[in-house]
């Protein structure tokens, strides 16, 4: 049996990697010339099992018209004419905003947590990638006591991860470099052991050369899609700019790409590309634990390796721009400066991702209006921490489907 995998980001390599392993022949299709170039490396770097918020919750259909009103915040939603923006608001505030949906898109979200989980310490205990993992769990802190009592009512109704809460005094004890914060007091936090740091990056050059290794699997670098040929209600083949490639059955994992890509043989999807930014720098002030900044800083903090730190942040509903917006950039630098300026933001390498987001928040893995097409988009800000589980599910489908 053949598969076809479009997309070599970190969805892409892991459905590729578990769909090998149970022996059938791969063939990775990545429009850029190297893996790992997009939104997959421009990740906060955090593996978050334990925590996850879905766009969709009580309350979000006045929350989204006040953030098209506020400029300059870590939410930012651009006012041009856009149907697909406006579409996907709708969805969220109307369709996913309910008590019982947010239970529901807790659960998927959950569920796929856990079975990444697991997957990641299959990997950590079979193979020797060098990613910079650690365990270190995550810090979840909070600068005003409004959203740290909002938030524990959160974990306590909907989260079932390992998880504990903390005076200010134990978020300091646990991690020191806090004392470097400025701008406003810890009046508590949530830390979650389980959590974990890793550089997804390095992740996916990595698991790259593994699959470079592996007879059944091929890697086209440098091709792009650029249609699809049905027949008899399946597709026959891909076509891209070097060649068709035909196949038995092929996996959707383009990201915000997948889309268009999509568009093209009538599939319909609610993805939006939601815009994020990242900072590289020194680590100069020996962080040891991630932590993750509240609704009032939108930015989270992840050491990696002995050397260096990651500053990720903002949510930008800019539509399908892929290039950066340096006045965000620079509200970031400024952000990040005015609580933690021990940290040299002029010279932190500048990274941005556009994470494929759908209206409950996602990840969506199935087969899709044709026989032999899967889908495995929309994992938004999480694609790090779950694209191990959804690519354990995606093969467990297609091992169901074809034997």
């Amino acid at each position: 049996m053949h598969i076809v995998v479009i997309g070599g980001g970190i969805v892409g390599l892991t459905s590729a990697y578990k769909l090998a392993k149970q022996g059938v022949d791969v063939t990775v299709i990545e429009k850029n010339n190297n893996c790992e170039q997009e939104t997959s490396a421009a990740t906060a770097c955090m593996i978050q099992y334990s925590f996850f918020k879905p766009f969709g919750f009580p309350g979000a259909w006045h929350y989204y018209p006040k953030m098209m009103l506020t400029e300059s915040k870590g939410t930012h939603i651009h006012k041009k004419f856009d149907p697909d923006l406006w579409r996907f608001l709708f969805k969220i505030m109307f369709c996913e905003a309910s008590k019982e949906k947010l239970k529901k898109n807790v659960a998927n979200l959950e569920r796929y947590s856990r079975l990444s989980l697991a997957e990641m310490e299959d990997i950590r205990n079979q193979k020797e990638w060098d990613f910079d993992c650690d365990d270190p769990g995550i810090l979840y802190f909070f600068s005003t006591p409004e959203n740290f009592e909002n938030s524990k009512a959160y974990y306590d109704e909907l989260i079932n991860m390992d998880y504990q809460f903390m005076s200010p005094e134990e978020c300091l004890k646990l991690e020191p470099a806090l004392k470097h914060w400025k701008g406003g007091d810890t009046t508590g936090g949530i830390y979650a052991p389980g959590d974990k740091s890793g550089d997804s990056r390095m992740f996916c050059s990595a698991l790259f050369k593994e699959l470079e290794s592996m007879e059944n699997v091929t890697l086209l670098t440098g091709y792009t899609v650029e249609d699809f040929e049905l027949e008899n209600g399946k597709i026959n083949c891909v076509k891209t700019n070097k060649q068709d490639i035909k196949a038995d059955a092929f996996i959707m994992c383009g990201g915000y790409y997948s889309k268009g890509l999509l568009n093209k043989i009538g599939v319909k999807t609610d993805l939006y590309p939601v815009k994020g930014y990242t900072l590289v720098m020194p680590n100069s002030i020996d962080l040891k634990v991630p932590l993750y900044a509240d609704a009032t800083n939108r930015f989270v903090l992840t050491p990696l390796g002995n050397d260096r730190v990651r500053c990720a942040g903002l949510a930008d509903f800019e539509g399908f721009d892929f290039k950066p917006n340096q006045k965000r950039l620079d509200y970031l630098k400024k952000k990040l400066n005015s609580r933690v300026p021990d940290l040299d933001t002029d010279n932190a390498e500048e990274l941005f991702g556009m994470r494929p987001y759908v209206p409950s928040s996602g990840p969506i893995v199935q087969k899709e209006k044709y026989d032999n097409l899967y889908i495995n988009i929309g994992h938004s800000m999480l694609g790090w921490t779950l694209s191990l589980g959804t690519a354990k599910h995606l093969a467990d489908l297609v091992k169901k489907d074809f034997g």
